[in-house]
């Protein structure tokens, strides 16, 4: 409902992820422990479609262990 074409053109978007190693079993050692982990990951972006098939992507994303990471992707559906 906006007038500026370049504006509907934006996608606001969110995303997390969860990771869990599933090799690990509350029966396994003691020594098997360190094996275990789980990671969330969130990520926060803006994707600009330039046609109803393609999309320059641009996000943020940030990890439970520190990670931070600054995204730039083309993507083409076909």
């Amino acid at each position: 409902m906006i007038d500026q074409k370049w504006v509907r053109n934006l996608e606001l978007v969110f995303r997390y992820d969860r990771l869990e190693n599933p090799r690990f079993h509350a029966t396994y050692p003691a020594e098997s422990a360190p094996e275990h982990f789980t990671f969330n990951r969130d990520a926060i972006g803006l994707n600009y479609w330039l046609a109803p098939s393609s999309v320059v992507k641009f996000s943020y994303e940030t990890g439970n262990r520190e990670d931070r990471a600054l995204l730039l992707q083309f993507a083409i559906g076909f």
